[in-house]
């Protein structure tokens, strides 16, 4: 049931406690443990991926520039993000969920690293949940591990 499962606000109250923040160009999983979040998505992107059926999440945060680990690249972010979803245990990356959040503000025409994402996510036949790319936002990003549940805060535009 995907109902409910990607939200977004336009406001945020503080009442969220993340148990784990994800830098730039960086990543985290976790297995039935609270929230992971991330901040000041603008131009960058943020994906989650989630398995409903181990409870396991990852959140990753993109920025696409040259000088980052291989790892976290947008052509390699799902394979690795897969490895380690592997490494928990057995993994069919059919049952994973995925949203893409961000890409508010790109300041070169052309390169998106949704587009890149969203191949290597269709390479693995792994729906995506929801999305809210585009537009002069700052956003927060929360995924909770223990229910999927992936929540988006608009914080205020960019001028």
């Amino acid at each position: 049931c995907m109902e409910n499962k990607f939200q977004i606000f336009n406001t945020f109250e503080n009442n969220h406690h993340c148990y784990k923040l994800v830098n730039l160009d960086n990543f985290v999983i976790r297995k039935n443990s609270g929230l992971i979040c991330t901040d000041s998505v603008i131009s960058d992107l943020a994906l989650t991926l989630y398995n409903p059926s181990n409870k396991v999440g990852a959140l990753a945060h993109i920025t696409g520039w040259e000088n980052v680990p291989e790892t976290i690249k947008p052509e390699k972010i799902v394979s690795t993000l897969c490895k380690r979803f592997s490494a928990l245990g057995d993994l069919n990356p059919r049952e994973l969920e995925a949203t893409l959040v961000g890409e508010g503000r790109i300041k070169t025409p052309g390169r998106r690293n949704s587009s890149i994402v969203r191949s290597q996510l269709q390479k693995y036949r792994i729906p995506i949940v929801g999305e809210d790319l585009g537009q002069s936002y700052s956003r927060l990003v929360f995924l909770n591990c223990d229910t999927g549940k992936v929540e988006v805060y608009r914080t205020r535009g960019i001028k």
